[in-house]
Order: structure tokens, then sequence, then C-alpha cells
């Protein structure tokens, strides 16, 4: 993890609630469970146990673009560091090491980060004088380091792989960095994701197929096609009748005129 590492190796350590920080944690130490205030009931449901412990945290992410209004920043700010906090602890207990803790965490507060100021009611508050990133990272933007960190990851898949996985859901949940603001960034951005997504799909392999095939509910059964009448059978029909009613009329109309004839010579 060497590669990884390097970029953080000049960050100063983040103090947790029990006192202990990511330089100085050993992997045999106690942890705090999670913080459950943020949770949700999918926890279990991945082979990548980053991606697991942070689903609550992702799910958080792709909620916020439908969120209106919210008026308690605080409290909202308060939740999410816990949360992290918690996450950092139960990755720790899981055996990742410092360098893993601290790009899992870099690229997260830059994700929430950005979510919250690029919604209205972020933009209108405070959170940019007081964001996670700058709290647990002293930075004030992550557009830029984002990037390289997935680069560094990129370059050896099969080692990095739940992180890239990681990364590659809070792309597709809608962090952009600093494709936000180059012009045609979109269409990079595009390219950057298809990318990792190569590289994940390479070292995964192919989605396993579905434990029940739609072909198993499917029943055959001989099916009888009734005679049909043909459309034009249905149109000389429908000429006769019409013809036959003409007929009818005109005789009607004959006999009628016939014998307002015959009284008219009667008067005459």
């Amino acid at each position: 993890m060497n590669e990884v590492a390097n970029i953080f190796d000049m960050e100063p350590a983040v103090p947790l609630e029990n006192g202990l920080d990511t330089h100085t944690q050993k992997t045999s130490a106690p942890a705090l469970p999670p913080i459950n205030r943020l949770a949700f009931p999918l926890r279990g449901n991945s082979i990548n146990r980053i991606v697991d412990a942070s689903q609550s945290l992702l799910a958080l992410i792709a909620r916020i673009p439908d969120v209106a209004e919210f008026n308690n920043i605080d409290h909202l700010h308060r939740d999410i560091k816990a949360e992290i906090e918690s996450l950092e602890l139960e990755l720790h207990r899981d055996g990742y090491d410092r360098a893993t803790i601290l790009a899992h965490r870099y690229c997260l507060c830059s994700a929430i980060d950005e979510a919250v100021m690029c919604s209205k009611w972020g933009e209108e508050s405070d959170w940019s004088e007081r964001s996670l990133l700058a709290l647990f990272h002293s930075e004030t933007w992550g557009g830029e380091k984002f990037f390289i960190v997935l680069g560094r990851l990129m370059r050896d898949p099969p080692r990095y792989i739940e992180l890239i996985e990681f990364l590659y859901l809070l792309l597709c949940l809608g962090f952009e960095g600093k494709y936000r603001v180059m012009h045609n960034g979109r269409t990079q951005l595009e390219d950057v994701i298809r990318e990792v997504h190569d590289a994940i799909r390479k070292e995964r392999g192919d989605p396993p197929e579905k434990l029940v095939s739609f072909r198993d509910k499917v029943f055959e059964k001989v099916h009888f096609v009734h005679r049909q009448t043909p459309v034009s059978v249905i149109w000389i029909v429908f000429t006769c009748l019409c013809a036959l009613t003409f007929a009818g009329f005109y005789f009607a109309i004959d006999q009628y005129t016939d014998s307002v004839v015959y009284q008219l010579k009667n008067m005459l």
C-alpha cells in the first residue's frame, strides 16, 4: 500500500472520540460498535467489506440530491462525523491498514462534502466552512486528490480491488470532483468510470447468473388457434347487406310512388 500511503504521509492524525487515532491504532485494539443513527439494514450483502461497512453513508449520498429542504445542518454534520469515526474503527478492527483507512475516509469525505454543497440547502449553509474534508484531513477540496488516489489504486487492481469498487460507487452516485468545473468534463469522467468498471469486471469476473431463471416459471402448453374469418369475407357480407338494404328501400319507394301516381290520376 506504499503508493497510496505516500499521499497521506504528511497528514496529521485526527483524534477520535475514544482517544485513539489512525496513526497509532493496532489491529488488536478493541473497537467500538458501529453507530446506528444513520445505519440502514443492508449489512452483510456485499463481498466487499469496505462497501458493506459504508452502506449507510453511501445511502445518505444517494439521498441528498432528492432532499429539497433541510434545516438541521448541525445535527447532520454531527451524525456524519460520528458515523465516519465509527466506520474508521470498524475497518481497523477488520484488519485494514492505515493507508487504506485514510484513502477510504478521504474519498468518502470528498463525496459527502460535494453532495451537500451541490444541494440548494447545503450551498446556503455554512458547510463549506466546516467541511468533513477540512475536519479530518485539513483540506478544503478533494476533487483533484480523489482521482490521484484512484490512479494509484488502478496500477494494481488485484491488490486494491475493494477500494477501487468503493470509489467506483462514489462516482456512480454522482461524485465529479475536478471534472465538474472542466470543459467537457462529463465526457472525460464517463471515460474514467468506464475504465474503472472494466478493471473491476476483469478482476471480479462476470456477474453470477440469477439463482432462479425466469424460464423456470414458464409452463409449456399447447395452444390451438381457432379458425378466424378472413377480412375479405367480412367485407363481402357487409357489401351484400348494404346492397340488400338499398334494394329493399328502392322497392318500397317504388311501390309508394306508384300508389301516389295512381291516386293523382283518379283525382284528375
